[in-house]
């Protein structure tokens, strides 16, 4: 962890505490009746709300409704007013608890900023789709935006009849109006958070998957998109969700409560969205048959991940965001618990390697804090690796510490429990206490409710002949004396397993690490053949191993896929000959590709003539098509002319869309000028989702010549839109290197896409501009953040700081030049001592 490193850097000014708003008038029900128009962009209907009194006198109700073109109510008994973000409401006459009472809200939206996002009009497929997560309901419906707000739906939607119309619940009914529209009527007859609200519309292709039996109910299962894909492109895509779904209910012993499980994929959606009974895809996740090939194991990833929501999320709700934990944790450890059941330890272990990685990342990088937190800009900070990975650790440490039957035995007593309702942090720590009567306080306070980070340990050992036995002396790196939260050392049991070469059975043995430093002994008859520090891979600990070389070697040969990950970046880390020949020899010999891919990891971290042949040689080798992309992505972090050569003829012979997307943008990051024309000819490939043309750009800045500028200010107006983000990153990276009209040209033509139709074209130019330095930008930046979600103000205000800072940066085209100069001779120097070594092992 870096020192650097802390919790005030996840937030910037303006940070504060945020808490679930009061609910004395509590919305228990929502019935929308809307027509809505995708030419127009338009929303335009009624809200009817069924409001509970859960106190006496209770009078006012404060609904999110943001920038609405016409709002009326026209119930009696009440008085309101709008004030752009916010429906006031007054009652005339208070409600007792436990009364209730209807309130209906008519109203108008046109080009909502967020949460309901249509085709843009140069389209020729139309369609519209919602996302809400964390706060964006709000733009197109009024209600009370927030997790503790739950309230079952009735939805009542008008539409072209040509059109496919979706919603949360059971359908009810569809009826042609014979006015070329159609109204459909879905009954979401659960409790619903308003970020899980959703629909989708437009002109679909379908497919209709098998039914499933649950709890003496028939569910159905479908899946949509834009016609523009077929249904065969759908069940390649998520075919595997019935039996998905069969594992999930079972695992946990608790029925799917929806009423249906429908998903659909629409352009630009971001990712995917566990919306109750009705999932949401951004439509990068539809799958050609070679793209199944490539990534088809990452949108199953993401599919049981979103299915591990409708417990954890959908069916028990955090009552605030700093509770998400309780969901995006959860929905993490259940995708690499589906691993485990499904696929075996190994594939297990690795998506358990890839959380701690993407969490350590984050740490060393970013910034540490703790799980659950209340302090923040937007409640969307709150989405991070912390969240995500960081949290499925400190699941995957309780499991551990209750053992696997009093665990999922809590679990399933915590789902049942609190099926339907709020949860917070503590209900699960309570549920957990119970089952295993253990006091889990300091577990919860130093892993997740303070900023203490995880243990970073540097472990040395020494076998001591004379006296039979091993010594490990175990270093917290982590530990800031001056630091309030980081002073105190974590306490945890740790696990060391020795292999001795005559059996090869490992011996494990355990250690109780409570101080900053600690030292231990092991009774040992011989030198081991190879230790391993956590073998059955319990704990969320970074290790930097002081081994012998032999020691690590012979690590290689674990039948653990831990072990032998362990032993390919601790060599890498050592960085010697021998080692790093250890390692490229073992590729050839290792059958599991989550190996194969950590040693390119490892590997690209040194820089040697042995590593420059070995990636040569893994280009024209490997064939696993789901590790290619991390193949050229690491082999982008070197230039040699023979990796260029290896790079030009795996394209020429045809990769895969990911593959190829990537090992563009590693020929591009070789710099040779002579390569500009063959990567300019893939900004017209009409490939699987385009991925092709937006890499080209993307390798096209690599080049770092600014005469291809106007080129792509041209492309930027007639692209489509997956290579115009593309376009917009490379206009940023490369006018970097010019301080004056060529740059000048660059940002002029940003600012102009600050009022794209597309929120996503608008971002992309948010954050180029900012990479810029364009201080005649600021004003145009601060209006459109005006009307842009709040949740997505951040993204403003760090594009807008690093303008202001841009006195420290006037240098930058220099700077970027010496620096690259300076690395350029760094491994010259570093291959002459490669060199130098082979030699002197050839002489001895």
């Amino acid at each position: 962890m870096n020192e650097s490193s802390s919790s005030s850097n996840f937030t910037i000014y303006g940070a504060k505490r945020y808490y679930a708003p009061d609910v004395v008038l509590e919305p228990t029900h929502m019935a929308l009746s809307l027509r809505i128009s995708i030419d127009n962009k338009s929303i335009e209907g009624s809200n009817t709300i069924t409001l509970l009194s859960n106190n006496d006198n209770a009078k006012e109700l404060k609904l999110n409704a943001v920038d609405y073109d016409f709002v009326d109510i026209k119930t009696e008994g009440l008085t309101w007013r709008y004030d752009e973000k916010y429906i006031h409401i007054n009652l005339n006459s208070a409600l007792d608890k436990g009364q209730t009472k209807e309130v209906t809200i008519e109203y108008k939206v046109t080009s909502p900023t967020a949460g309901l996002y249509f085709s843009g009009s140069n389209d020729k497929i139309k369609w519209c789709g919602s996302d809400h997560e964390t706060e964006r309901a709000r733009h197109w419906f009024p209600c009370i935006d927030y997790p503790n707000v739950r309230t079952s739906l009735k939805w009542e939607l008008t539409s072209s009849e040509n059109y496919t119309i979706l919603a949360n619940g059971k359908f009810i009914s569809e009826t042609n109006n014979g006015d070329g529209t159609k109204t459909s009527i879905w009954d979401h007859n659960h409790r619903c958070p308003s970020y899980l609200a959703a629909i989708a519309i437009g002109e679909l292709s379908e497919f209709k998957d098998r039914e499933l039996i649950t709890d003496n109910r028939t569910i159905p299962i479908a899946y949509y998109a834009i016609n523009k894909f077929s249904s065969e492109d759908l069940q390649r895509s998520f075919g595997r969700t019935p039996e998905m779904i069969e594992w999930y209910v079972k695992k946990f012993d608790h029925p799917l409560p929806w009423d249906k499980y429908y998903q659909f994929a629409f352009p630009d959606l971001g990712g995917a969205m566990e919306n109750q009974s009705l999932v949401s895809w951004d439509d990068w996740a539809v799958l050609n048959k070679e793209s199944f090939e490539e990534y088809g194991e990452l949108i199953d990833a993401i599919n049981i991940h979103e299915l591990a929501h409708t417990f954890f999320g959908d069916l028990l709700v955090m009552s605030h965001f700093s509770h998400a934990w309780l969901k995006e944790s959860w929905a993490t450890y259940v995708d690499a618990l589906w691993h485990e059941d499904n696929k075996g330890t190994d594939y297990f272990q690795y998506e358990m390697f890839k959380s701690a990685q993407g969490y350590f990342g984050e740490v060393d990088d970013e910034y540490i804090r703790p799980i659950v937190q209340n302090y923040y800009n937007n409640s969307w900070q709150l989405f991070d690796s912390h969240l995500y990975p960081g949290g499925a650790w400190r699941l995957h440490m309780l499991r551990n510490m209750l053992g696997d039957n009093q665990f999922f035995s809590a679990i399933k007593d915590y789902v049942d429990t609190f099926a339907g309702k709020l949860v917070e942090t503590i209900d699960f720590k309570r549920t957990l206490e119970k089952h295993s009567e253990l006091n889990l306080t300091e577990f919860f306070d130093d892993w997740l409710l303070t900023a203490k980070g995880f243990p970073d340990l540097e472990i040395d050992f020494e076998y001591q002949k004379d006296e039979n036995r091993g010594k490990f002396t175990i270093k917290q790196l982590q530990v800031k004396k001056k630091d309030p939260i980081r002073k105190e050392p974590f306490k945890f049991a740790l696990e060391i397993g020795f292999v001795h070469e005559e059996n090869g059975i490992l011996e494990i043995h355990k250690f109780n690490v409570k101080e900053t430093n600690h030292v231990f002994y092991v009774s040992l008859k011989s030198m081991p053949y190879y230790v391993q520090i956590d073998p059955n891979y319990r704990l969320l600990v970074r290790q930097k191993v002081n081994f012998e070389v032999e020691l690590l070697i012979n690590q290689l040969n674990s039948p653990l896929v831990m072990g032998r990950l362990q032993a390919i970046h601790a060599l890498c880390r050592i960085g010697k000959r021998k080692a790093i020949i250890a390692v490229i020899e073992h590729y050839s010999k290792e059958k599991f590709f989550g190996v194969r891919s950590e040693i390119f990891k490892a590997l690209s971290k040194t820089n040697t003539q042995n590593t420059i042949q070995a990636f040569v040689d893994f280009i024209q080798r490997e064939k696993e098509p789901k590790i290619l992309r991390i193949l050229f992505t690491e082999v982008g972090k070197f230039r040699d002319l023979r990796i260029e050569a290896a790079l030009k003829e795996v394209i020429n012979s045809g990769l895969r869309p990911q593959a190829l997307s990537v090992a563009l943008i590693a020929l591009g990051k070789q710099r040779n000028q002579d390569n500009l024309d063959f990567v300019m000819k893939f900004t017209k490939d009409d490939g699987w989702h385009y991925h092709a043309r937006a890499s080209a750009y993307q390798a096209l800045a690599e080049f770092r010549n600014i005469s291809i500028i106007p080129q792509l200010l041209e492309d930027l107006d007639t692209q489509v839109y997956e290579a115009r983000k593309s376009i917009i990153s490379a206009l940023a990276k490369l006018a970097i290197y010019d301080d004056k009209q060529v740059k000048l040209n660059v940002i002029e033509s940003l600012t102009k896409l600050l009022r794209d139709e597309n929120d996503q074209i608008r971002l992309a130019s948010v954050n180029a501009l900012g990479n810029l330095k364009a201080t005649s930008a600021i004003p145009y930046l601060e209006d459109l953040k005006k009307r842009h979600p709040y949740q997505q103000g951040v993204i403003f205000e760090k594009a807008i700081n690093k303008i202001r800072d841009v006195e420290s940066d006037k240098d930058l085209p220099k700077l970027l030049k010496q620096v690259e100069k300076m690395f350029t001779e760094i491994n010259e120097l570093k291959s002459s001592v490669q060199d130098l070594e082979a030699k002197v092992d050839k002489k001895n």
